[in-house]
């Protein structure tokens, strides 16, 4: 089950990450389905994905040059 979970956690960051969206609407669902308690668990780890995917985002864009810091 967790691994099945995973597998889409990990399909569905990649395939927000490139169009530039939270995957928090597919994660939080996926982790409730799979028995994790929605309020302590799947919320909070929704978030944190979704805050790691920025970050990483802003990183590779800030590399690149395509990041106005002014």
């Amino acid at each position: 089950m967790n691994i099945i979970i995973g597998i889409i956690i990990l399909f569905a960051s990649f395939l927000f990450a490139m169009l530039g969206l939270g995957g928090g609407m597919v994660y939080v669902p996926a982790l409730n389905w799979a028995g994790f308690d929605f309020i302590t668990v799947a919320l909070p780890l929704g978030l944190l994905l979704n805050g790691l995917n920025t970050s990483f985002a802003l990183i590779q864009f800030g590399m690149k040059k395509l990041v106005d810091w002014k």
